[in-house]
């Protein structure tokens, strides 16, 4: 118990630059995919003013409403979902599809296109490579 005490301080630094360290991303999230993350279940449509009445799903042959929506559970439309995003991505669990989807947006009510901004990645990459590889490594 005596060396957990010890080590709260030290710790504590650790979760302050952490904290930080995943603000300055989340703000950065925020600038470059607020808004983007949306898409219409109906992948013909261009952007949020097509994506109204219904369409025949080709798979199954039924009708089914036109959706405007974003994946659940990350975005980056706020600070707070920025982080929590963030914090997913630095488990690694999952990151690929938030990876995927930051890759393909394109503008605010537009639908996502395949591989729209090639260099998106990189915010990832760099996220991390110094969030998860080198800031959580000084834990020990």
């Amino acid at each position: 118990v005596e060396s957990l005490f010890r080590s709260a301080p030290t710790l504590g630094n650790v979760i302050l630059l952490l904290s930080m360290f995943w603000l300055i991303f989340g703000i950065l999230g925020v600038q470059l995919f607020a808004g983007k993350f949306y898409y219409c279940n109906d992948g013909d449509v261009y952007g949020v003013h097509d994506c109204v009445g219904s369409f025949v799903d080709a798979e199954t042959g039924d009708l089914v409403s036109r959706d405007w929506d974003k994946p659940i559970g990350w975005g980056f439309d706020n600070i707070g979902e920025a982080v929590i995003t963030l914090f997913e991505v630095s488990t690694l669990e999952m990151w690929l599809d938030i990876m995927y989807s930051g890759t393909d947006s394109t503008k605010i009510n537009l639908q996502p296109v395949y591989n729209e901004g090639p260099f998106m990645p990189a915010f990832f990459l760099i996220f991390i490579v110094f969030g998860s590889f080198f800031l959580l490594q000084l834990q020990r």
